[in-house]
């Protein structure tokens, strides 16, 4: 017994099994938000392709114009791939070191049993020792803490991008079509500032 770990107090396992439930909170949040996320940055690229395919061809743009727009859609396709990437599900089972969180409320651990009884036999085994469930469940906690720093890591890179992405492409347009529409006589007063909007008659 002196290398037997000492079982949780009542009071121990309750506040763990409550964590234990926030976390799968946390990770239910996670999935929808990867999953709304990557839907967004799909339909942001293709108002983007919608928008700006034919401008090239149609608009004399200036040079910053353009710069903007493509430093606009890098950042909308870097959002979307890291938004994919926080999608991905995790199948990992060890982090940092091998089988960290390995346990019996793991699904590939339970998945990885050639049988039921085998999965049974173990689960049976843990709940004959006192505490044997508790390095179990903080394996598992530990585990998609992890998991969960990463994907929302992940996740608020992407909506940053997505953000940065949406002004870079969206504000140039509306100044330049402002500009455009409510003081075209801008090339003939102000030709410095005019041809640096494209603006110049040529």
């Amino acid at each position: 017994m002196s290398g037997a770990p000492t079982p949780l107090s009542e009071t121990g396992a309750k506040l763990a099994l409550a964590y234990f439930d926030h976390v799968e909170r946390q990770v239910s949040l996670a999935t929808t938000t990867s999953q709304l996320t990557v839907a967004a940055g799909a339909l942001l690229i293709n108002a983007y392709i919608a928008v700006f395919k034919d401008w090239a061809g149609s608009v004399n743009a200036p040079d910053w114009f353009n710069t903007f727009v493509v430093l606009g859609g890098l950042c909308l396709a870097f959002a979307f791939l890291l938004a994919l990437w926080a999608a991905v599900p995790n199948l990992r089972l060890a982090w940092g070191k091998r089988g960290t969180v390995d346990s019996v409320f793991y699904f590939r651990t339970v998945a990885g049993k050639l049988n039921p009884e085998d999965y049974l036999s173990e689960f049976r085994q843990l709940d004959a020792v006192p505490g044997g469930f508790d390095s179990q469940l903080f394996r598992q906690i530990w585990g998609k803490c992890i998991w969960l720093n990463k994907i929302f890591s992940r996740l608020r890179w992407a909506i940053t991008f997505m953000l940065l992405g949406t002004f870079l492409s969206v504000v140039p347009l509306l100044l330049t079509l402002w500009i455009r529409q409510v003081y075209p006589s801008l090339a003939k007063w102000w030709p410095a500032v005019a041809g640096a909007l494209g603006l110049s008659s040529g």
